[in-house]
């Protein structure tokens, strides 16, 4: 791994890149990075796609600390974008103009100029307090953070790595503050505050004034996972409120059209399901799935699964076109008293094998979806290939995105050891591939 020089803004790292046939589809699998430490996308529910889609941001500890790095396309060279030291992890949220990556290292907030590498201090985390994800208002005006009490002076903490504390925090209710920060002048105005412990900070892609965050906890403790805020006047309201007892409901992410969230859960029964719903309460879809799964990302057609236990590949669904049938052929398989493949079919996700999976509920409200072409039924899962990823800790998810034109799959995997980068280029009718 050479680089022409060491520790300065705009370094270029060498391509590490490399591809393979994935061993279960044929696909080509093109491995982006290759070094003897993480790297790692930013969280799944951020856009990490700049400069027309030909540059990819990644984070990567490489000379023992985690700095902000961006991988062209079409050549594999990377540019070093942060020189940070000692530095465990950073967060990421790219501006909706592509010009900014707003970075925090957990205490201070930057904003960082994607082409002069500039970075301006916009926020400073208040002593005895805790920042949450960041991300960025669709009109690219604002930052949104919460600002949480620190517990872990109290409570044995270690959220990154086993989620040690998660549940001791939901049950000590600490008080989180929304707050928005002007992207030019760095004035912050709290929005929203309460006694519990908020995290997933979701700004709509298309709505400046939506946003969403979560009570943090374990989902089927929590008392109501997903919150809308409306960043006019600060009103919150509950959205997916459960349906049964016992219910966990999490993941939360926007679709593109910005209006839709989307998310999966699992019933206390052992059922695991997806599905999403417009920020108002109406249009809710769901669909059983017949696995567990550690994240799942999904755009207007397509639905990626990275899969839970047993199910080691990245599996996905493809949303049924109006006016097209779907194929119905018998399933051929079962299922252990969780719902997940037995290991000997896990390579194939043989779950649903054959069969068309219907939605599960609907509520009132017409759905906007049916509007884009594209019907409530899917058909899947399909298997799109290996994982082998540990989630061992939060650097090691695997968390999939996929590229806005829903051709191009982002995931993470330590497969070979260490946490990478890969990339895998969809057919346009992922049908195709196995089930």
């Amino acid at each position: 791994m050479s680089r022409t020089i060491a520790m300065v803004k705009g370094t270029i790292w060498a391509a590490e890149w490399k591809t393979y046939a994935d061993r279960y589809t044929g696909l080509t699998v093109h491995q982006l990075t290759d070094y003897r430490g993480h790297s790692r996308l930013p969280y799944f529910t951020e856009n990490s796609l700049y400069d027309g889609g030909k540059r990819l941001l990644f984070i990567s500890d490489r000379d023992n600390s985690a700095n902000l790095f961006s991988i062209q396309l079409e050549t594999g060279e990377m540019t070093q974008l942060t020189t940070y030291t000692g530095n465990d992890d950073l967060d990421v949220a790219l501006t909706p103009d592509e010009q900014y990556a707003i970075v925090s290292d957990g205490s201070v907030i930057r904003a960082l100029h994607l082409t002069n590498f500039r970075e301006r201090i916009k926020f400073r985390c208040p002593k005895g307090q805790v920042l949450s994800n960041v991300t960025c208002t669709a009109d690219g005006q604002s930052i949104l953070v919460c600002v949480c009490e620190d517990l872990s002076n109290r409570i044995d903490t270690d959220l990154g790595n086993g989620y040690v504390g998660h549940q001791e925090w939901m049950e000590a209710k600490p008080l989180s503050c929304i707050m928005q920060i002007d992207l030019k002048t760095g004035n912050a105005r709290e929005l929203y505050r309460e006694q519990h412990f908020i995290t997933h900070i979701n700004a709509s892609p298309r709505l400046p004034w939506l946003a969403t965050f979560c009570h943090e906890g374990p989902w089927h403790l929590v008392d109501q996972r997903i919150w809308g805020i409306d960043l006019r006047d600060g009103r919150v309201w509950a959205i997916r409120e459960r349906l049964t007892a016992g219910e966990a409901v999490g993941h939360e992410c926007f679709l593109p059209d910005g209006e839709y969230i989307g998310y999966h859960g699992l019933r206390e029964d052992g059922s695991h399901f997806f599905g999403r719903i417009r920020y108002d309460n109406t249009g809710m879809e769901e669909q059983e799935m017949p696995f567990a799964t550690w994240h799942l990302y999904q755009n207007e057609q397509l639905v990626v699964a990275d899969g839970q236990g047993d199910v080691d590949v990245l599996t996905v669904w493809q949303r049924k076109l109006a006016g097209e049938g779907l194929s119905d052929l018998p399933s051929s398989h079962s299922e252990d008293e969780h719902g997940v493949a037995p290991s000997d079919e896990r390579h194939s996700v043989a779950a649903s094998e054959g069969s068309t999976v219907k939605a599960h509920s609907t509520v009132s409200g017409s759905s906007e979806q049916e509007q884009h072409g594209y019907e409530k039924d899917y058909e899947g899962p399909f298997t799109i290939c290996e994982l082998r990823c540990s989630f061992h800790s939060q650097k090691l998810h695997a968390h999939p995105r996929l590229s806005d034109d829903g051709r191009r799959l982002f995931f993470s995997s330590d497969r070979s050891g260490y946490g990478n980068l890969y990339m895998v280029e969809l057919p346009e009718d992922v049908t195709l591939l196995p089930r």
